[in-house]
């Protein structure tokens, strides 16, 4: 085998490698950024229900 060519064979394994853990890597902090993205629309509703609750309640004592 040439050694070139078995030199180009294991960078291209090792850059093959790189990108499979780098997409993995990507997958999973996209999945705890969806997550986040969740919970601070939730955070989010909660407090403009508690804002239209609060403008209901002042708007009826006045």
């Amino acid at each position: 085998m040439n050694t070139n060519t078995f030199l180009e064979n294991i960078i291209a394994i090792v850059f093959f490698a790189a990108v499979l853990t780098f997409g993995k890597y990507v997958e999973r902090h996209a999945s705890d950024m969806q997550q986040v993205a969740i919970e601070l629309k939730q955070e989010i509703m909660n407090n403009l229900s508690e804002t239209v609750e609060n403008t209901a309640l002042i708007s009826s004592e006045l």
